[in-house]
């Protein structure tokens, strides 16, 4: 029997560390996004054992709100669905994107994208990768700042 995804149950947990906090999703700023998005990444959810199975995901690039240049970051945890033969069927993520209109500092800044994923070895374990998140150069001018627009939704790819 195919597994059914992880999103009610990883979206409801999303949810209650965000309350246990006192916020709601709108509220979140990168600083505190990235702290709730590691306590989360630690929790462990069911997914095949396929290497690529519970992926973590940043992602900041170039992006469009309201007509106007923006730039996005993207925290993602992507989960891998079991098809009732045992294989990865598909796979869905649940996916917090804070949008920011571009300042001249962000315009400056590479797009980057970075995976880590639970169950395969990686170059750096997750202490690391987060660490090397904070150190990318869109951290030092998004840290504290408010997004114009967040939203945390999940999707099947």
């Amino acid at each position: 029997m195919p597994d059914d995804p992880p999103f009610h149950i990883a979206e409801t947990t999303f949810h209650h560390l965000l309350a246990a906090r006192g916020l709601v999703v709108e509220q979140l700023r990168p600083d505190g996004a990235l702290r709730i998005f590691r306590t989360f990444a630690e929790i462990h959810f069911e997914s095949p054992a396929k290497p690529t199975s519970d992926g973590l995901r940043y992602r900041f690039g170039p992006d469009e709100l309201r007509g106007r240049p923006a730039v996005s970051l993207v925290l993602g945890r992507r989960f891998g669905v079991r098809a009732s033969n045992g294989t990865t069927s598909r796979y869905v993520e649940l996916r917090c994107t804070m949008r920011f209109f571009t300042t001249p500092e962000l315009a400056e800044v590479d797009e980057h994208e970075s995976w880590w994923f639970h169950s395969r070895v990686e170059q750096l374990d997750m202490d690391e990768w987060f660490a090397s998140i904070t150190a990318r150069p869109e951290w030092v001018v998004l840290r504290w700042h408010h997004p114009v627009e967040v939203k945390l939704v999940h999707i099947e790819l």
